[in-house]
């Protein structure tokens, strides 16, 4: 997004969370991960096959709706550009959104130097907290072997022998060394937001208005996305600095100009 000030666009009629891609009238389909599926077409007795659903990659391409959904009601079928499909990994999808929410806080606090650096070691926590729990199932089955997997966990300072049994231990003890290292990165980045303010649909409902007021122009709810909010938020907050700085200059100058 420019950091011009322009008019905001987005797609008629917004988006609503979870729901299916329309299909032709007498079609119906369940949406599977990566996949397809095909389903009866009720007016003429052929096929029609679905479109796949699957998690949105980014916040760039995923509905700021949707990312409220999952925020403030836990609702993870709206991580879905789809209907979700029958067979969902829970698991997953809340490691999927917590990448997705590090981005979002990424780009709306970028210059809270502190936040950051929690974000970092969150990153660099949850990085080796999956890294060594597949190394520790690969030992536990005795398949550690792979020369490109040696060398990854060689690099990241994992020294193996030739003791299987061993192995699953000194893994175990840094992967549970490393999910208390992301814990307390997390804690301190969730006492950090919490000062900022509580994230329920109150407080991006009214982070919309203001930036709308500021723009001149009504931001959508519901046909923006999450990339374009935090774009539209860092173009106003920085305009608001400058604005401020400005006028603490031309304050200066005219104290300046009544004490001659």
């Amino acid at each position: 997004m420019s950091r011009g000030r322009g008019r905001h666009t987005g797609t008629r009629g917004g988006w609503r969370p979870s729901a299916p891609r329309s299909l032709d009238r007498g079609t119906s389909y369940t949406g599977t991960e990566g996949g397809s599926s095909t389903s009866a077409d009720t007016t003429n007795g052929t096929t029609a096959t679905a479109p796949p659903s699957r998690l949105y990659r980014n916040i760039d391409e995923m509905p700021l709706a949707a990312f409220v959904d999952v925020l403030c009601d836990g609702n993870l079928s709206s991580l879905y550009d789809g209907n979700p499909p029958q067979n969902r990994d829970q698991t997953l999808e809340k490691r999927h959104f917590e990448s997705l929410h590090t981005e979002y806080t990424q780009r709306m606090l970028d210059d809270d130097v502190s936040v950051y650096e929690n974000l970092k070691r969150m990153a660099i926590a949850l990085s080796s907290i999956r890294m060594l729990e597949a190394a520790v199932m690969l030992a536990k089955d005795g398949s550690l072997t792979d020369g490109e997997c040696l060398r990854i966990l060689r690099s990241n300072g994992v020294r193996l022998t030739n003791d299987n049994d061993r192995n699953v231990v000194v893994l175990s003890s840094m992967l549970g060394k490393a999910i208390r290292r992301y814990r307390e990165a997390r804690e301190k980045y969730d006492a950090q937001l919490a000062q900022g303010g509580r994230q329920d649909r109150k407080h991006f409902m009214s982070l919309l208005a203001g930036m709308s007021s500021h723009f001149g122009f009504s931001i959508p709810f519901m046909a923006t996305t999450v990339g374009e909010f935090c774009a539209l938020y860092r173009q106003m907050t920085d305009e608001i600095r400058e604005m401020r700085s400005r006028q603490a200059q031309q304050r200066k100058q005219n104290d300046l100009r009544r004490k001659r």
